[in-house]
């Protein structure tokens, strides 16, 4: 606002600069212009109504004066920066006044030695606006603030920042309610995204970092520690139907050691990566009803060591599928008919492998077994092993809990 400290400073002079002692003892009401705040400062019997003229440095001013003073109302023009209507005190801006600039931004509120100070209403060309408190021309105090695209912020404002407790509302829906650190969410606050998912905690930064809450509309939650956004440190992750996992997470997947427990209540106790249950040499175990593969693998014997190569197959060269039977898992009569050598357990295992690659043919033979070698239960159950467990049964892994990012006020 130097701007407009310039704008009255050289105005002209006031009476008592420089002035000799006995003219000021003389001069009434010249003596009370030297005190701005006295009671006589806008006495109406010393003021007087003069027409527009220019001043020394070259504003334009109309309006009332106390002898050589600007004092009263009064309306200022400056090139180059707009219109000033309102109180005058001793040649400066203060009390109650308008300023309209050029731009077409426009204050309107209390004034100070010619800066905002009190309370007003700063509206912005773009149509954004804030009105509340002002300290010597910056925004402190409690104030609501509006941007043009429709986001609102409603609370403490500390040397133009938002700073404090407050509330802001998003544009798209979403919503902050908490602490603000030089116009960053940074303490304890609740947001609201956009799809109706809520994490209350602790922020850093206008990042969720620290210990919190998430929790959806679907029923699920977390709670636990987050870093930079992402569930990272210890935390507990339930789902509706009873389903739970408690234990290490990192960049938003179970990793390290924790316990799973299915919504029979039944725990599985060990180690994850990233968002993966592993043995103790790093391979997937499978989570969930497909755990019987690996079982009945043991159970038999074979592929005890994950790390071992499976067995070679017996079959004369790869087989393809041309005709899928009714349960859609191996070859048709025909097929096997032509194949004799081959045994319906030898089809059905290289055609669930060539169905599920990566998998073993151990995994595959116990699988078989464990379903009494029907093709379709066993596919299904792969399919668990393989991919993890269905849909309704998934495991908080990515994508994000976190949703889009939270929208950091402007």
């Amino acid at each position: 606002m130097e701007q407009i400290l310039q704008l009255v400073d050289h105005a002209c002079r006031p009476c008592c600069a420089d002035a000799p002692k006995d003219h000021i003892e003389s001069t009434g009401a010249q003596l009370l212009m030297c005190d701005p705040e006295g009671p006589h400062a806008n006495d109406p019997r010393t003021l007087v109504e003069k027409p527009r003229q220019k001043l020394p440095n070259g504003d334009m001013y109309s309006g009332q004066w106390s002898g050589p003073n600007m004092q009263g109302w009064g309306r200022l023009e400056r090139e180059g920066l707009g219109v000033y209507e309102g109180s005058m005190v001793h040649n400066r801006i203060a009390g109650e006044g308008k300023l309209v600039k050029l731009n077409g931004d426009v204050f309107e509120g209390q004034w100070q030695n010619s800066v905002e100070h009190g309370l007003g209403t700063y509206r912005y060309s773009d149509g954004s606006s804030y009105q509340g408190q002002w300290n010597h021309g910056t925004k402190s105090g409690f104030a609501k603030e509006i941007v043009s695209d429709g986001a609102s912020f409603e609370g403490q404002f500390v040397s133009g920042k938002r700073h404090g407790s407050g509330i802001y509302k998003s544009s798209d829906g979403s919503a902050f309610e908490g602490q603000f650190k030089h116009d960053l969410m940074d303490g304890e606050g609740q947001y609201t995204f956009e799809d109706g998912h809520v994490y209350l905690g602790q922020w850093v930064m206008s990042r969720i970092h620290g210990q919190g809450r998430m929790s959806w509309q679907t029923g699920m939650t977390y709670n636990g520690q987050f870093f930079e956004d992402k569930k990272s440190g210890d935390g507990k992750f339930s789902w509706p139907d009873g389903r739970m996992y408690e234990g290490r997470w990192q960049a938003g997947k179970q990793h390290g050691r924790g316990t799973f427990r299915t919504r029979e209540g039944v725990p599985w106790t060990g180690h994850w990566l990233s968002g993966r249950r592993v043995d103790s040499n790093g391979q997937a175990i499978p989570v969930g009803p497909a755990a019987h593969v690996q079982k009945a693998v043991q159970h038999r014997g074979v592929g005890e060591n994950p790390s071992s190569p499976p067995a070679p197959l017996t079959l004369p060269g790869p087989q393809r599928l041309k005709k899928e039977s009714t349960d859609d898992t191996f070859a048709s009569h025909a097929e096997i008919a032509g194949r004799s050598q081959v045994s319906m357990t030898d089809v059905k295992t290289e055609n669930l492998l060539a169905r599920f690659p990566g998998v073993t043919e151990a995994e595959v033979r116990a699988t078989l077994a464990s379903t009494g070698g029907h093709a379709g239960m066993a596919a299904a159950a792969l399919k668990q092993a393989q991919h993890g467990v269905q849909e309704s049964d998934k495991l908080p892994i990515s994508p994000d809990v976190m949703g889009p990012e939270p929208i950091v006020p402007p």
